[in-house]
């Protein structure tokens, strides 16, 4: 009885986080995130636009945290397994058939009277300009797999899924602030790496694969260094003593505050306008 209640709020657990993922991609479609962003930048050339970043971004978190226990004091974790892969699409498939119902609606009534981001461009957009058919199955493919991916994360070792996570966020980051990053290396002379790196306000696709590779292997090689030595850039974050921590935070706070001074000089013009 008590497992049967525990598997029942595991799936309820996933269709929540599955709702929740699908209405913040029918947010971003209907206030016009898709197609402002899709229209003003490339994050990943020719793979991937900031519209559909901005579209898809949480679909992945939401098959991680479908499947995410919480481990009382004293207790050990259940292991991870193909219920987390299984949850984990289960969540990318109900996300999308939310935003598919939306796509439907959107293209069977004229709705720009009242919402005015509602147009056939965002239509074509949502089904890749593959017409509806075609379109929303691919739409489930890419949110399916997104979800996957969040679920099967429980599967690798924390290192591991910390070595993912900040290879992820590398790309993102070098991607976004292209600008500043183009800009910087114009000033030290390396024009010709920047415009071998970077393409139409995005990083080239073979690019981003090193970028990750680079970050996810120094988290790695980090992690493996480390081993179980303590921390100690937490342990000076954090520490146990009161007036330390007080300290320590008015340092930490100073340092930002002197990098937020300095960072516009060192960056040239760019950062200043």
């Amino acid at each position: 009885m008590m497992e049967q209640t525990a598997l029942a709020a595991h799936w309820r657990q996933t269709l929540r986080w599955g709702l929740i993922g699908g209405l913040l991609m029918v947010f971003a479609a209907a206030v016009g995130m898709v197609q402002l962003f899709d229209e003003a930048r490339v994050v990943i050339h020719p793979v991937l636009s900031l519209g559909y970043l901005s579209l898809f971004w949480f679909v992945p978190l939401a098959g991680y945290l479908a499947t995410k226990v919480k481990v009382l004091e004293g207790m050990a974790a259940p292991p991870a397994g193909l219920r987390n892969v299984a949850a984990g699409a289960l969540s990318g498939l109900v996300g999308w058939a939310l935003l598919a119902a939306f796509t439907l609606l959107i293209n069977a009534f004229n709705l720009r009277d009242v919402f005015v981001k509602l147009s056939p461009k965002l239509v074509l957009l949502l089904t890749f300009g593959r017409g509806l058919g075609a379109g929303l199955a691919l739409l489930a493919l890419a949110a399916v797999l997104l979800g996957t991916a969040g679920g099967a994360a429980h599967l690798l070792p924390r290192h591991w899924r910390r070595a993912v996570i900040l290879a992820v966020e590398w790309v993102l980051i070098i991607a976004i602030l292209e600008t500043v990053f183009t800009q910087v290396l114009r000033e030290v002379g390396l024009i010709r790496v920047a415009s071998a790196v970077f393409d139409e306000g995005g990083i080239q696709w073979w690019s981003a694969i090193l970028i990750a590779l680079l970050a996810g292997g120094l988290s790695l090689a980090s992690a493996r260094r480390e081993g179980n030595r303590p921390n100690r850039f937490k342990a000076f974050l954090f520490p146990s003593e009161g007036r330390r921590r007080t300290r320590n935070s008015l340092l930490t706070a100073a340092a930002v505050l002197i990098l937020l001074v300095i960072l516009p000089q060192v960056m040239g013009s760019l950062l200043s306008d």
